[in-house]
């Protein structure tokens, strides 16, 4: 039996609630990491009885030993990590990776830069970037990228491509195989239309979206990251000041429950089935929508979207040509939604040469492609929370159960935060002491050995005189 440690905040096949994953923050601050994660499980699991273990999260060094007795491969699913603010979760990878005996792959990671990247320049990620790169082909034959972008990055730090790095896009567009069927949209008044948006968008993107909202009566905002989640859930106003689509309960969006949040990938991929549209710039909000073979168009504003929407040919409208005056009719009919249908097998194809090259089993090996994988059945038998309707639609028995739950799991994660600081407090309290013991002990000690010796030296030669 394979057993397979993860890096990930939960298991795909873990239901927790919305008041633990509001705590515990399982989902890495945005649920969007949950379809990659799918994706690459999905393709390594061969057989219903393999393990599959996340860290939560945790780089722990004190947990190699045990890491190397406990499993057979440690898997890096990553999305744009090559940036500055991830520099210290790669230093502690970098350091587990190095501790660790068993073979460690990198399968799928970006890059975080301008959507035209300067290549010229040294970058801050720099040094990181390399010794993490460095270490994890000592495990593997070679790390997966998610674009053409990130692979002309490593270059400037001395990687080669085919050798070192392979394309192979987001592993969450792998999630059905080869089995995505596009269709073109047919808007009207009544048309399903779900948005997507994040405050580091540009003001006349978040400002085009809240008008494009206006235009359908049967809209609806799916959120994704852990704050829209809170408000949401709970009520807690959105505080960001910037024009945003939503603020707080008050709002007519709240009013009309127009607002959903999925905290797992099959009641996600459900939802958008029967959507006519899904518009936005949150990339995996749109490829949840493609994995339902429903139409999206992703607003591309960085190399991250800009490249692997070329990779996966989805469809796309640059964030500075959205304009006072464009609606979404005049967007989608300059789209061609049968391209991703068409690149769909050749990329499958080039995902499963890489799984291979790395001597990963895989359920693509040797052309296969099945339709009902072991990683499916399982995610059938498990129980999944549906998408998360705004308070504002809850009577006072579940506001009063929300409630309970955040505060119950948030007094249960204080609880083990209070323990692990008052234990930390007696480690180093314990250290701090043995230090101050050993400074006694030098201090009375007779001198060093060199000391010893050079006055018996000084005393000879006296006695000589």
């Amino acid at each position: 039996m394979r057993r397979i440690y993860f890096r990930g905040g939960m298991s795909p096949f873990e239901n927790f609630t919305p008041g633990y994953i509001l705590t515990h923050n399982v989902i890495g601050s945005n649920v969007g990491n949950f379809l990659y994660l799918n994706g690459v499980l999905r393709s390594l699991m061969v057989d219903e009885d393999m393990e599959l273990t996340p860290n939560y999260y945790n780089v722990n060094l004190h947990d190699s030993e045990y890491i190397n007795e406990n499993f057979d491969c440690f898997v890096i699913p990553l999305a744009d990590a090559f940036r500055e603010n991830f520099v210290g979760e790669l230093n502690g990878l970098t350091k587990l990776v190095k501790k660790l005996t068993i073979p460690c792959y990198v399968i799928g990671v970006g890059m975080k830069a301008p959507y035209e990247p300067d290549f010229t320049q040294p970058q801050p990620q720099d040094e990181a970037v390399t010794k993490f790169v460095k270490a994890v082909l000592e495990k593997s034959a070679c790390i997966g990228i998610r674009g053409e972008l990130t692979g002309k990055y490593l270059e400037t730090l001395g990687f080669k491509e085919d050798q070192d790095f392979m394309v192979i896009g987001c592993p969450s567009m792998y999630s059905r195989g080869n089995r995505l069927h596009s269709r073109t949209p047919q808007l009207d008044q009544d048309s399903k239309v779900c948005f997507n948006s994040n405050v580091a968008a540009s003001v006349p993107n978040r400002k085009f979206i809240r008008l494009a909202m206006e235009e359908y009566d049967n809209h609806y905002f799916v959120g994704q990251v852990l704050r829209e989640l809170r408000s949401i859930y709970l009520g807690a106003p959105y505080e960001m000041k910037v024009e945003y689509n939503f603020h707080n309960v008050t709002e007519p969006i709240y009013q009309d429950g127009r607002l959903r949040f999925f905290c797992n990938v099959p009641s996600w991929v459900e939802f958008m089935k029967d959507a006519e549209l899904t518009f936005g710039s949150r990339l995996h909000g749109c490829i949840a929508a493609v994995l339902a073979d429903a139409p999206a168009v992703l607003i591309t504003k960085d190399a991250r979207t800009r490249e692997l929407t070329a990779y996966h040919h989805l469809n796309t409208i640059q964030e500075e040509k959205l304009h006072k005056g464009l609606t979404l009719k005049d967007i989608i009919a300059k789209q061609d939604f049968s391209q991703i249908e068409k690149q769909q097998q050749e990329n499958l194809a080039r995902y499963a040469r890489f799984l291979e090259k790395n001597d990963l089993p895989n359920i693509y090996s040797n052309g296969q492609d099945p339709e009902n994988p072991p990683f499916d059945r399982k995610m059938r038998q498990a129980e999944y929370l549906e998408g998360i309707v705004p308070i504002s639609q809850c009577n006072l028995e579940e506001v009063a159960e929300r409630n309970r739950d955040y505060y119950s799991c948030l007094d249960e994660r204080m609880d083990y935060l209070t323990n692990k600081s008052i234990k930390l407090s007696g480690q180093l309290r314990r250290t701090q002491e043995e230090l101050e013991e050993t400074k006694l002990k030098l201090e009375n000690s007779p001198a060093p050995f060199t000391q010893r010796a050079v006055c018996k030296v000084k005393n000879i030669l006296k006695s000589k005189k």
